[in-house]
């Protein structure tokens, strides 16, 4: 009887997971474009499109790397940030690897500047578009 008690446990911690999860995991699953992530503000979305131009801020302090989309810089309607304690997780310079290419970038969507921006932590959370 005690190892029914136990795998009952067990169960109830997976439906427990599933359902604090689960709304993460829906809402990234289902991609949207660069010119829609100013409407899912606060939300961990999986975004699409090719890159406009990239920019490595070496002489501010977090040393960001902006990756822009639509439009270069200032025109652009979505970016993604990696700052430079994340850069040595990157093979190649983020900002000449991705230049001009199309990728998928999953995360949360903040604001910076008054424009829609994940800021990565993981090269995990980018995924080159095939």
């Amino acid at each position: 009887m005690h190892v029914l008690h136990k795998s009952y446990r067990i169960t109830f911690a997976l439906f427990l997971i599933m359902v604090f999860m689960a709304p993460a995991f829906l809402s990234a699953a289902e991609s949207i474009s660069p010119e829609a992530a100013k409407a899912h503000l606060g939300e961990t979305r999986t975004i699409c499109g090719k890159v406009a131009n990239t920019y490595y801020s070496r002489f501010v302090t977090e040393k960001p790397t902006f990756i822009n989309f639509g439009k270069p810089y200032p025109n652009h309607v979505f970016s993604i940030a990696i700052m430079g304690e994340n850069r040595n997780k990157y093979e190649n310079a983020p900002e000449d690897f991705f230049e001009g290419k199309s990728l998928c970038v999953t995360g949360l969507i903040e604001i910076y500047d008054n424009k829609p921006l994940i800021v990565v932590r993981d090269k995990t959370q980018i995924h080159l578009q095939e």
